[in-house]
């Protein structure tokens, strides 16, 4: 959640900031701005941009246009955001995953997390839980990891970033 997603929130501010003051000699953005984001339509991080993107097309006068660009380990969006032409006509919006773990997931990464992105600022902060029913009678993940190897596929979960649901093994 570094360096892209900065990148893409500090030009954000930085244009909320700008757009009042209303500098004459100033003509950007003089089109509208491609946010890439490496989560889903209907992600938190989707429904949080598209939400600022209303509020700065108001204040800028040009559109936000969201792509989303899910899928392939968060590579794809991380690749796209790296090649993008740095012209602040495309800012990224990435996730933890592109940024930071990545880098210990996969022998080699098509963009390289410190040169190709400039952070600007954290957006927000999603904070998760790990939280089971009741009925289970877990007290502790030591107890949730007993429970799946004891009873093999019959636990499921859903992680928000990957949107689907998976079964324990």
């Amino acid at each position: 959640m570094r360096a892209r997603q900065r990148t893409i929130a500090g030009l954000l501010a930085l244009s909320v900031m700008l757009a009042p003051a209303g500098a004459p000699a100033q003509d950007y953005p003089s089109r509208p701005i491609r946010v890439l984001t490496s989560v889903g339509p209907g992600g938190t991080g989707d429904l949080f941009i598209r939400s600022l993107g209303e509020e700065l097309h108001r204040r800028l006068g040009q559109p936000l246009i969201v792509e989303p660009r899910p899928g392939g380990g968060f590579l794809i969006a991380g690749r796209a955001c790296a090649e993008a032409s740095p012209d602040g006509y495309t800012i990224c919006m990435l996730t933890g995953e592109t940024l930071s773990y990545n880098r210990f997931l996969y022998r080699q990464l098509p963009y390289d997390p410190d040169r190709d992105f400039a952070p600007i600022t954290n957006l927000f902060f999603n904070t998760q839980a790990l939280v089971v029913n009741a009925d289970l009678k877990v007290r502790s993940v030591d107890d949730l990891v007993a429970l799946a190897k004891a009873k093999p596929k019959s636990l499921s979960y859903v992680a928000p970033a990957q949107h689907h649901r998976r079964h324990c093994r």
